[in-house]
Order: structure tokens, then C-alpha cells, then sequence
């Protein structure tokens, strides 16, 4: 945390560490044979720094400078002593033998003590008999007051030139690393703006974002993915539209929008023409082609004269119907009437009968009576 109470990144770095956390002091959890506070270096004795932990380099110690054991970080080749050779210097050169421990960590020990007594003289990271330089490893003015201005280099080993002897390159008065191509930094611990991968051991590589469909040259430090701009997609690069979209440009890409129903597809061309069903037209394929239309138009009217000719027919049927229906009314009234007058007379003829029937019946009962 910082002194204004705000949190602070850890920073762990992605290949050397366990996890993206640190503790409370900002130490990254580091893999086997990794070293460092954020874990971007192989441990001493230890090479090829890879999310595969470091490899032991597996030196031999009667081979070694000093019987101590140190590799090439990069490819694992020990420091052998003079007249040694291998990668892990287990043996002599030819021409060479006796390569006898107990001899040898004699002699080196003598030679220890001597560096080690010098450097217990001079004190403050300075070497050499006189104490006037910063020993390997460090850099400042050795004879500045007051001392203590040689200060250890922290030079990133992937992204640092090293000399013959696998050891980086920096500049002893201000510490400044030499780096490799298109690696910066004063620990040559970063890449350029629009590079990546520094962990290949080369420097770091273009990341060759397309400068229409991305947002930037920059790109993922580690899969070297550029970052697209809205609906653009294509390898690492950026360099195409989407499924489904076109217009590829600096503000991005558009949605094809083809109609369901009018397209053979719902992806479109560059220039953002769906694929038409026959007889459909438009950029969406949402319309009919003018053509198809007028013929169509056609077909109604025709439909539309006809059904207007039946209507007229109909029409006529249906005067004729009414008049026939006129005449059967009138003809039924004349027949009612008739039947009506008919009905009547013989009512009238019946009731005549029937009184002088009525009459005679009379007449006769009189007569009957007369004779008795």
C-alpha cells in the first residue's frame, strides 16, 4: 500500500510466479528454481525461464569456477575452470587431466579467500587492489564520498545483451542495461510500444497491429493478440470484419442486418451486400426488384377487372332474379285474389242452398202436420 493509503499492483510476473498475488511486502510466490521479488529470473544455478519452472543446471562442482556451481541463465551452459569443458564441465579438455576435487577446492579456496579478503578491505561493493572500481555486478563511482554509491544492477537477464561469458552487458557508472532489439527499460525488463514476447530471448517481436481494425499498435505483452475495434476480429492482427458484419474501418464494423426472409444468408459482402433470394433486392434483401413488382401489379389488375366483370354479371343476374320475382308477387296477389272471389261466391252459393233447403224442410213438416 502506498504512503497515500491506495493499493499498489504486484506486478508478479505471469511466467516465474505461482500465482498473480503477493504478500503484504509486494513478494510474488515464485515457481521452482525462480528467483526475485516479482519472479522474472531463473534462481542461481538454474536456466531456461519458461512457465515450466527452471531447470537445475546440474554443474559439476570440481568443474565449476571457484567449485561453485553457475550457469548461463539462457541455455544452461556452466562456468567451467580453465582446461574444463562440457556443459556441465564434467571433464578435461584434451591434452588435460586430473581433474581432483579435494585439489582443486583447495586451490580455489586460497583463491576465495584472497578475493574474499580484498573485497572484506575495500569494502562497500568496490574491488581491485586499489578499491577504485564497483565490483561485478555493480555499478557507481567507487571513490565517491560518502561511499556506498556501488549499487547492484537489477538487469531483466531475457531482455539484457550478455558478453562472452553470458553475463549482461550495463553500463558500470549508471547501471543502465544494454537491451535487446526493441527491449527498454533501465532493467531492460519491458518492450517497445507495439512489441512482445521478450521471453523468446530475442528481444521482443512486432506485434503487426492492423492500423485500420485496431484500437492501437499495442498487444498482449505475453499472446501478442492486438485489441480489435468494435466487430472486428482475425488472428492476433485485427485485420477483418466479424461473422455478420462489414464496413471494415477505423470506427469498426456494422452488423449486415440481412432480412430473414429476402436473404440466402445472413453474412454479407465488404461492401456490406446480403446475398438476395431470386426476384429480391436492396442491400438487406428486404424489397422486391421493381420489375417483379410492375408484374405483380399487373396480375392484380387483371385479377381485379375480372372480379369487377363478375360483379356486373352478378348485377345483371340480380335484376333479372328481381324482376322475375316482381312478376311472380303480382301474379301471386291476382291468383289470391281470384281464389279469394272464388271462395266467396261459393260460400254465397252454398248459403243460398242451404236455406232453401231449409225452406223446403219447413214446408214439408207442414204438410205432415195437415195430415195427421
Amino acid at each position: 500500500m502506498r504512503g497515500d493509503g491506495s493499493c499498489v499492483a504486484c506486478q508478479c510476473d505471469e511466467t516465474g510466479s505461482m500465482f498473480q498475488q503477493c504478500n503484504a511486502e509486494g513478494k510474488c510466490q515464485s515457481k521452482a528454481g525462480v528467483s526475485g521479488d516479482k519472479c522474472y529470473k531463473c534462481a542461481e544455478n538454474h536456466y531456461n525461464f519458461t512457465k515450466s519452472d527452471c531447470k537445475n543446471c546440474e554443474c559439476s562442482e570440481e568443474g565449476s569456477v571457484f567449485n561453485a556451481p553457475n550457469c548461463n541463465p539462457n541455455n544452461g551452459v556452466c562456468n567451467c575452470k580453465e582446461n574444463v569443458e562440457g556443459k556441465q564441465c564434467k571433464g578435461c579438455k584434451p591434452g588435460f587431466f586430473n581433474l581432483d576435487l579435494e585439489r582443486i577446492r583447495l586451490h580455489s579456496l586460497l583463491l576465495l579467500r584472497e578475493i574474499v579478503t580484498l573485497q572484506l578491505r575495500c569494502g562497500h561493493n568496490t574491488g581491485r587492489s586499489s578499491c577504485d572500481i564497483c565490483l561485478q555486478g555493480y555499478y557507481g563511482n567507487a571513490l565517491v564520498l560518502p561511499e556506498d554509491d556501488c549499487k547492484r544492477c537489477e538487469c531483466y537477464l531475457v531482455g539484457t545483451e550478455a558478453d562472452t561469458l553470458e553475463e549482461p552487458i550495463y553500463d558500470s557508472s549508471i547501471g543502465a542495461c544494454v537491451c535487446k532489439n526493441k527491449v527498454v527499460g533501465m532493467n531492460c525488463d519491458q518492450c517497445e510500444d507495439g512489441f512482445y514476447n521478450m521471453q523468446s530471448g530475442e528481444g521482443c517481436h512486432s506485434c503487426n497491429c492492423d492500423p485500420i481494425g485496431s484500437y492501437n499498435s499495442t498487444c498482449n505483452l505475453y499472446s501478442g493478440q492486438c485489441y480489435c475495434g468494435p466487430g472486428v476480429t482475425g488472428l492476433r492482427s485485427c485485420y477483418h470484419c466479424d461473422a455478420r458484419k462489414y464496413g471494415f474501418s477505423l470506427e469498426g464494423c456494422e452488423d449486415c442486418e440481412c432480412d430473414v426472409i429476402g436473404s440466402n444468408d445472413l453474412k454479407c459482402n465488404a461492401p456490406g451486400q446480403c446475398p438476395c433470394l431470386d426476384n429480391v433486392e436492396g442491400r438487406r434483401c428486404n424489397r422486391q426488384r421493381e420489375k417483379e413488382i410492375t408484374r405483380t401489379l399487373a396480375t392484380v389488375t387483371e385479377y381485379i377487372v375480372e372480379i369487377e366483370a363478375r360483379t356486373d354479371d352478378a348485377q345483371r343476374i340480380g335484376d333479372n332474379i328481381n324482376i322475375v320475382l316482381e312478376t311472380l308477387e303480382q301474379r301471386f296477389n291476382e291468383i289470391s285474389t281470384q281464389l279469394e272471389q272464388d271462395a266467396k261466391k261459393a260460400l254465397q252459393d252454398a248459403w243460398e242452398r242451404s236455406k232453401q233447403v231449409g225452406q223446403q224442410s219447413d214446408n214439408m213438416s207442414k204438410i205432415a202436420q195437415q195430415a195427421r
